[in-house]
């Protein structure tokens, strides 16, 4: 449109911006467009009425009216556009009013004209000003009229003619300002509604849009036989690009990902940020190995470096995908799906491309009833413990030690691993109770026996604790609770915490230790080796054990680098004193030689799997 050419060149662009200065600096230039249409022709009307002065004053004041644009456009001020603007339109009108013979004039009207200007231009605090001016010159009118001023004489040849014209020129003034208000009111809805549905970035649809494209998607699909393909991509840990790079860098790079998976799409394909680093793409083709192809391509096109500001930056990207072709699901269930296969690709270690499949499917939907069902776990006491002895290696029916170990079962889901329940317990906040229900059931459980002489104060319980736990701030007066409530010594409790635990805040977790250890605690490290915590600083931590991972027994045999390196761990932690303990011995081999190379205790399936209490109970009897 040439409206929107002409507000786009006079407006600046950090006015444009900003949406209420836009729209008055919008009504600003369509008030200087009616006086560019209005101003020619009253001066032309008092010329042909013989009022040369009035045409002469109408000329000159045009001239500051449309001053107010070069003031807008080059100061960029928009008050000082705007106060120039009113200023020489009330000073015009009132002059003419006084010229013309005061309030019985033709133009005593139009003083009503510089509050509405205002309104349209600057907002109402403003308009109330200009509203106080009108008043003050027509007060200021009436008080001449009243003490029988004598006005100048007007040397019109036709006042009636005036009124006429004046009236109308006025109704049509204020119809063309309406005009423009809501003409700018209507654009401003639309830069409001886009502002509101895109990407201020990338200009983008947003997630909010997002769903609406879906959903029509979706029944574009259904309503036509159709299917569709959904791209989920996010950006393998960007944020370390910003940190690198810094945020102006970040988006730069976001602008030349976009740009270049618009490369290979389709015009009707629709793209939309969702996220920060993370982009979905609606693909409509009827050719699923096409599809299937592009994601491919598009996924491989990510990987080339970018040059940006004579850097060159390379990343990777994990991208998930669906295919909609069952029409009886909804578009909330498979926006789902493409999460469940983006969550799977990056679970992968990124860098991945991942199809959703039925497998996944029934992976997510048993997650589903998992949170479901385990948020009431300890309310509908479907929780219980296992135990799984550790023994000395060089006597393998000698127990050193009892490690407790959660166990779930539900009457519809049955008994489910661990390794399902643990992360989603996280996931949902309710790790803290379980670990809480776990310490002090296993507790209470260690004092049954060792109250029935089932266990001597050589054999400690050993207890698993969360990240949450050890950083919870109620944690340490938990303990305190659950070593007076259980009566258990504190000597005979091992807290086992992984290597992740640790490193996630080596200080506050070095404070924390020292505290438990205080408590009289034994604290071990649990599946060393499988993290990232070295041995240069575990004897910074008042630690009593290592237990050395699973990972490492696996290959014990078989390959000489595994076998060497455990060798190692054992003398160094005995040259700082720490006992050792090596889980995960499956097989005679195994324990011969953790035995030749000094281990300390074992743990594995080859002596004793984990077993419920009655079947530990009966192990500790025998034991005796």
């Amino acid at each position: 449109m040439t409206i929107e050419r002409v507000f786009k060149f006079l407006i600046p662009a950090d006015i444009v911006n900003d949406i209420t200065h836009y729209s008055y600096a919008k009504n600003l230039v369509g008030a200087c467009i009616i006086s560019i249409i209005a101003a020619p022709l009253y001066a032309l009307l008092y010329f042909f009425l013989n009022d040369v002065a009035g045409a002469l004053a109408i000329c000159l004041v045009e001239f500051f009216l449309l001053f107010s644009l070069i003031i807008l456009k080059y100061l960029r001020s928009l008050f000082y556009a705007n106060f120039i603007f009113i200023t020489a339109l009330t000073c015009l009108l009132s002059w003419l009013t006084y010229h013309l013979g005061g309030l019985y004039s033709a133009t005593a009207y139009w003083l009503i004209l510089p509050p509405l200007v205002a309104a349209f231009i600057g907002g109402m605090r403003i308009a109330y000003f200009w509203c106080l001016v009108s008043i003050a010159v027509a007060s200021v009118l009436y008080a001449l009229e009243y003490t029988h001023y004598h006005f100048p004489n007007s040397s019109l040849s036709d006042p009636l003619f005036l009124q006429y014209t004046a009236l109308c020129g006025l109704n049509i003034v204020i119809v063309f300002l309406v005009y423009f208000y809501e003409s700018g009111k209507e654009l401003s809805l639309e830069k409001l509604h886009h502002l509101a549905y895109h990407d201020a970035l990338t200009g983008l649809p947003n997630r909010i849009a997002y769903e609406e494209i879906l959903k029509q998607a979706v029944d574009r699909a259904k309503k036509n036989h159709s299917q569709f393909s959904i791209f989920y991509i996010d950006i393998d840990q960007f944020y370390k690009i910003n940190t690198l790079f810094g945020r102006k860098m970040g988006d730069l790079l976001l602008k030349d990902i976009v740009n270049r998976i618009k490369r290979y799409i389709r015009h009707t394909d629709m793209m939309v940020r969702v996220g920060g680093d993370e982009f979905k793409i609606i693909i409509e083709n009827e050719d699923i190995q096409a599809m299937n192809e592009l994601a491919v391509i598009i996924f491989m096109a990510l990987k080339i470096p970018y040059h940006i500001q004579n850097d060159e930056i390379i990343i990777t990207t994990s991208i998930g995908t669906v295919l909609y072709s069952n029409h009886g699901v909804d578009d909330g269930s498979l926006d789902r799906y493409v999460d469940t296969a983006l969550t799977k690709a990056k679970k992968s270690g990124g860098n991945c491309l991942q199809h959703f499949t039925e497998s996944l499917a029934e992976e997510e939907a048993l997650q589903t009833e998992i949170e479901y069902y385990l948020a009431d776990a300890i309310k509908n006491k479907e929780l219980s413990l296992n135990f799984q002895p550790q023994f000395d290696v060089k006597d393998p029916k000698k127990i050193t030690g009892i490690e407790a170990l959660l166990r779930w079962k539900n009457d519809k889901l049955g008994e489910v691993s661990p390794s399902l329940f643990i992360p989603i317990a996280e996931k949902i906040g309710i790790i803290l109770k379980l670990g809480e229900w776990t310490l002090k059931e296993a507790c209470k459980q260690y004092v049954t026996w060792s109250n029935n002489h089932l266990i001597s104060s050589h054999i400690p319980l050993a207890v698993n604790i969360s990240v949450h736990q050890l950083y919870n701030d109620n944690f340490l007066a938990y303990m305190d609770e659950v070593i007076n409530s259980t009566g258990i010594k504190p000597d005979h409790l091992e807290l086992e915490l992984t290597e992740t635990a640790i490193i996630t805040d080596l200080p506050r977790a070095i404070a924390m230790l020292e505290d438990l250890s205080n408590l009289g605690v034994r604290l071990v490290i649990d599946d060393f080796g499988a993290g990232y915590t070295s041995l240069s600083y575990i004897d910074k931590l008042p630690l009593s054990v290592l237990k050395i991972d699973k990972s490492f027994v696996d290959e014990l045999l078989t390959n000489d680098s595994r076998s060497i390196i455990i060798e190692s761990m054992i003398e160094l932690a005995h040259k700082i004193n720490l006992t050792v303990v090596v889980e995960g011995v499956e097989n005679i081999e195994q324990l011969i030689y953790l035995r030749k190379i000094n281990c300390d205790y074992v743990q594995g399936y080859y002596l004793s799997k984990p077993l419920d209490i009655a079947a530990m109970q009966d192990l500790l009897t025998k034991n005796i």
